[in-house]
C-alpha cells in the first residue's frame, strides 16, 4: 500500500509467482480495482532489484564525441583568432579569444566528470535526445507514448521513463515493433494484437496487462506463439520446457510446439541498450538462455538468440538465415531499418521451421 512507483518487471514477477492470498477487507477498501483485476485476492509482496547499467552507454559516448568535437572548434577559432585573420579589429578578436578560453575550460571540466571516465568518445554516435526532434525518433516516441497510453485512444500521455532508465523505452519500443511485424506476417492474429496494446489504459500498465493469464502470449499460427518476458524455471512449463538450476526471462521468445503441445524449439530476441564492451555482457546472457533452457528430457530448445542494439558494432550480424550455432546481433534503432523487425521475425520463423 505504501509503494509509489515500482518497475513493470517486478509486478509481472509478482503477479506469475503465485505467492497470492485472498484480500483483506482493508486491502479491498484500499485498492479496489487491483483487488478486483486479481479476481479478488491480493499479492502481499514485490521485491524489485534496481537494474544498475554501466556508465559505457549509447548517450554518454556520444556526449563525449560532441564534447570532444566541440573543443576542437574552439581551439581551430582561437588559432584563427590569434593570428588576426578576417580583418577581425584587435580589441574584438580580444573580447573572443577571452570567451572561447573560458568556454574551453568548462567543456574541458565537464568531459572529465566520472560520468565519461574511461569512455571512448563516438562522433558518429547521436544522443537520444534526438526522439524528441529527428522526425523519425519523435514517430518512435509517438508510439511509445500511445503504447503507453492505450494505442488507439488519442491520449497525450508521455509514458513514464525517467532519463537514466532509457533502456526500458528502448526494450518497449522493440517489442511494439515485432508486434507490429507479426501483425504484417501473420493478419490473423491482428485483433488480438490491437486489443492488447488497447488494453494499456494508464502509464506504466504494460507489465501489469501482459502477466494476466493468456495476455503474455500470442499465437501466431498453430503450434508457434510469440510470449513477452516468459519465465522459464526448474519447474516443467506446460510444453515441457525448464531450466535445471538457474532461472531465466527472457524478453521475447517465440517458441514453436509439436502436435503433442511441447516445445520443439525456441528463439530468443532480447533487446540491449547498450554499446560497446557493456554490449558483451548482454551476449553473455544470452550464452545462458542457450544453455539453460532446455526440454524435460534435457534437449537443448533454443536455436536462436538474438539481441537488438542501436549499434553492435563487430558481432556476428543477422542476414536472411539465423545462425544456431551462436548469438547474433542486430542494429534495431528508429530510422535506422524499418524493415529490420520484419526480417528478423521472418529469419527466427524459418530456423524454427
Amino acid at each position: 500500500m505504501r509503494a509509489r512507483r515500482v518497475d513493470d518487471r517486478a509486478i509481472v514477477t509478482a503477479l506469475r509467482s503465485g505467492a497470492s492470498r485472498a484480500a483483506t477487507a482493508a486491502e479491498v477498501r484500499a485498492a479496489p480495482r487491483l483487488v478486483g483485476a486479481l479476481g479478488g485476492r491480493w499479492v502481499p509482496t514485490i521485491s524489485e532489484s534496481r537494474r544498475e547499467e554501466r556508465l559505457d552507454v549509447y548517450e554518454n559516448r556520444a556526449v563525449l564525441g560532441f564534447i570532444r568535437w566541440l573543443e576542437r572548434t574552439f581551439a581551430g577559432l582561437s588559432r584563427r583568432l590569434a593570428a588576426e585573420r578576417d580583418g577581425i579589429h584587435p580589441a574584438m578578436a580580444a573580447i573572443w579569444l577571452d570567451r572561447l578560453r573560458r568556454w574551453r575550460t568548462r567543456l574541458s571540466l565537464l568531459g572529465r566528470r566520472d560520468l565519461f571516465a574511461s569512455l571512448a568518445p563516438d562522433p558518429a554516435l547521436h544522443a537520444t535526445n534526438v526522439f524528441r526532434l529527428h522526425p523519425d525518433y519523435a514517430s518512435a516516441f509517438s508510439a511509445m507514448t500511445r503504447m503507453k497510453a492505450g494505442l488507439g485512444t488519442g491520449a497525450a500521455v508521455a509514458p513514464a521513463v525517467p532519463i537514466d532508465r532509457t533502456y526500458s523505452l528502448y526494450e518497449s519500443w522493440c517489442y511494439v515493433r515485432l508486434l507490429h511485424a507479426a501483425a504484417e506476417a501473420f493478419p490473423a492474429c491482428r485483433t488480438t494484437i490491437a486489443a492488447l496494446l488497447r488494453g494499456c489504459s494508464a502509464p506504466n500498465m504494460l507489465g501489469a496487462v501482459l502477466a494476466r493469464g493468456e495476455a503474455a502470449r500470442l499465437d501466431l499460427v498453430e503450434g508457434l506463439t510469440m510470449t513477452y518476458q516468459r519465465r522459464f524455471s526448474t519447474e516443467p512449463c506446460p510444453d515441457g520446457s525448464r531450466t535445471p538450476v538457474v532461472e531465466a526471462i527472457p524478453d521475447v521468445t517465440l517458441a514453436r510446439c509439436d502436435a503433442s503441445g511441447r516445445s520443439v524449439g525456441i528463439v530468443v530476441m532480447d533487446p540491449k541498450y547498450r554499446t560497446g564492451k557493456s554490449l558483451m555482457d548482454g551476449i553473455r546472457d544470452m550464452h545462458v538462455y542457450r544453455d539453460a533452457i532446455v526440454a524435460d528430457d534435457g534437449r537443448r530448445l533454443v536455436v536462436g538468440a538474438v539481441i537488438l542494439a542501436p549499434r553492435p558494432g563487430n558481432l556476428p550480424v543477422i542476414g536472411a538465415n539465423l545462425p544456431t550455432a551462436f548469438p547474433v546481433a542486430v542494429t534495431a534503432r528508429p530510422g535506422h531499418d524499418p524493415q529490420v523487425f520484419r526480417r528478423l521475425l521472418a529469419a527466427a520463423v524459418k530456423v524454427l521451421s
